[in-house]
């Protein structure tokens, strides 16, 4: 990355010129207002509603200050006030008047219409125009960057991966700092860089932002709390940035806690989610006993009951039980992790080093159990089979299945499992669809572009690849260990296997083709004239493509109707699937374009 695109970041980032601007405080949250000492009258008329200060000519207010809505407090050291009037906030179950009401306040700034509402403690804090802060305690500090500036260990718990911690952060940015060398960003430049970016945050008290909520916090410490931001029951949030837009707001909710971790707009916290030194990109979020510590949380990713340590995991991730993820460079993200999963073991005995590659789109299946270290980045959309232990290793095939295998012979090593490449093509293809169709109604990311399509560019020259290697064995055999083809890993595979895949691969690499050939082209570009024959193969190809994805839907219903005695009745057919009628309505979209 160019110092350019460095310095433009500096120049141009919201946070940053809010910063800037809160340095002058009295400029910023007062515009053209000037300040003035309080008059006699209204000392004597705070003191009659029960308001002391050390020394009452510490407080400053605003030219047109009134005093009617200031009752039961205690002023400490310098203080300013703005004028409350109008403006009603909703406080818990309440809904209060704009004032400052029954709390202690020391080194404060309190805008305009803004509501403090019985708290114990509100030191060192801006509390910008028309924000709430109620039955919590803020405290800042002299000195404090939020949480922008740290460098974390995402990807390598002994470091070695470590991405950099700022606002303005984006996903290609924090892929290139964790590739290290390869990602070509210059290591003096990106910390000279950050070091920047930290300075021209410091401010030297804490913030809470224009219509901002505070509520029923324990602490909220050293912490940038911008604008349209909610925090309502947090245990404590320290040293933290959160800042949200008008659309794309930000909570942090209950008994959840936040240290040195920065937040971009659309995120949510809540139910007791514990988090350290980590990244959330915009619309992600964690939840239900969450443990999360310097990781990058991707666009659109939530994290739920498991812990994450040490780890970047891309957009759209689902984690969603109690399971383990560590150390793992999972740029791709678009995966899951099932209940139960230990992924993985990054500590050899001798150092905590280890590191998984995982592919976009991979599922680890329940109590499976990933041993270190290991590189799935070229198998996309892999799924790890329940209670399947991995050995380390390289996989190459992407849209595989590995599964344990049941073969006991002796040229097979012990711990191998099976992989069937191209399984979740040719047999589990609805599962691909419900992804991309589950991502696209997800995506809550506007300011970035996303592709939640599993059959990408990137992954079509997967697929080639793969096919190459299918091809490569020198003879053919009933089984194939990791010698007779590449690519395979510590697994085995089966003859029948590698046949039904090299036919899957080549048949998806075809589709890819013509859906190419046939898109929509952008206004301007020249329109080339296909050959003829081909718009058939490829509206055929649609139907086969439907016709795949209600087969492996309707296996559920088959299975489950042999088992469950009212099944049936229970649940719906795989054609009434809601997934299922989506894509049947999109290839009739395309055939009536085409």
């Amino acid at each position: 990355m160019k110092m350019t695109e460095f310095a433009r970041i500096l120049e141009t980032s919201s946070f940053l010129s809010l910063c800037r601007g809160l340095r002058q405080p009295g400029d910023s949250v007062f515009p053209g207002r000037k300040l003035r000492g309080l008059k006699g009258g209204e000392i004597r008329t705070l003191q009659k509603q029960g308001n002391i200060a050390d020394n009452w000519a510490n407080v400053s207010v605003i030219d047109d200050f009134s005093p009617l809505r200031i009752y039961g407090n205690f002023f400490l050291g310098p203080c300013i006030l703005g004028r409350f009037a109008e403006t009603t906030h909703h406080a818990g179950n309440a809904d209060l008047p704009s004032g400052i009401f029954y709390s202690t306040l020391s080194n404060v700034i309190v805008a305009d219409e803004a509501l403090v509402h019985r708290c114990p403690l509100v030191s060192r804090y801006i509390l910008d125009a028309e924000s709430c802060v109620s039955a919590s305690r803020l405290e800042g500090e002299s000195s404090s960057t939020f949480g922008n500036g740290i460098m974390i260990n995402a990807g390598i718990e002994t470091g070695g991966r470590s991405v950099p911690v700022f606002y303005d952060l984006n996903p290609r940015f924090a892929e290139k700092a964790a590739r290290g060398r390869a990602g070509g960003l210059d290591a003096d430049e990106l910390k000279d860089f950050l070091a920047s970016y930290a300075a021209a945050a410091r401010l030297p008290s804490g913030y809470a932002g224009k219509k901002s909520k505070i509520h029923g916090a324990g602490l909220v410490s050293a912490s940038f709390i911008g604008p349209w931001v909610s925090v309502e029951g947090a245990l404590r949030i320290r040293g933290c940035t959160l800042f949200a837009e008008d659309q794309a707001r930000v909570y942090a909710g209950a008994g959840c806690v936040l240290d040195d971790t920065v937040v971009r707009p659309g995120c949510r916290f809540d139910t007791q989610a514990v988090i350290s030194r980590s990244f959330f990109a915009e619309a992600s979020g964690a939840q239900r006993q969450a443990k999360i510590t310097e990781s990058y949380i991707g666009p659109n990713s939530v994290i739920a009951e498991g812990e994450v340590s040490s780890s970047f995991v891309g957009p759209f991730t689902g984690f969603h039980h109690q399971s383990l993820l560590i150390a793992a460079f999972w740029p791709g993200g678009k995966g899951n992790v099932g209940h139960g999963a230990n992924i993985g073991s990054n500590h050899s005995s001798r150092m905590p080093d280890g590191e998984l590659w995982p592919g976009e789109g991979m599922f680890f299946g329940l109590g499976c159990n990933i041993k270190y270290p290991a590189d799935y980045s070229r198998a996309p959309y892999t799924i790890i089979a329940t209670g399947v232990t991995a050995l380390p290793q390289k996989v190459e095939y992407p849209f595989s299945l590995i599964t344990q295998q049941e073969l006991a012979l002796p040229e097979i090593p012990s711990g191998y499992n099976r992989l069937v490449p191209a399984w979740v093509l040719k047999d589990n293809f609805y599962a691909l669809w419900r992804s991309r169709e589950k991502n696209l109604r997800r995506g809550r990311t506007p300011l970035m572009r996303l592709t939640t399509d599993p059959l990408h560019e990137g992954n079509i020259a997967l697929m080639k690849e793969a096919l190459e290697m299918l091809s490569s064995a020198a003879r053919k055999k009933d089984i194939y260990l990791p010698g007779d083809i590449p690519g395979t890993g510590k697994n085995i595979l089966r003859e029948e296997d590698r046949a039904a895949a090299a036919e899957t691969y080549a048949w998806f690499i075809r589709f890819a083709y013509l859906r190419g050939l046939f898109a929509p082209k952008p206004e301007g570009a020249k329109a080339e004239t296909p050959a003829d024959g081909l718009a058939a193969e490829y509206l055929a190809c649609l139907d086969r493509l439907y016709a795949m994805a209600l087969s492996s839907r309707s296996k559920d219903n088959e299975r489950g109707a042999k088992i469950i005695p009212d099944y049936a009745e229970t649940h719906a057919e795989a054609c009434g699937d809601e997934y299922i009628l989506g894509m049947k309505k999109y290839i009739e979209t395309e055939k009536n374009r085409l």
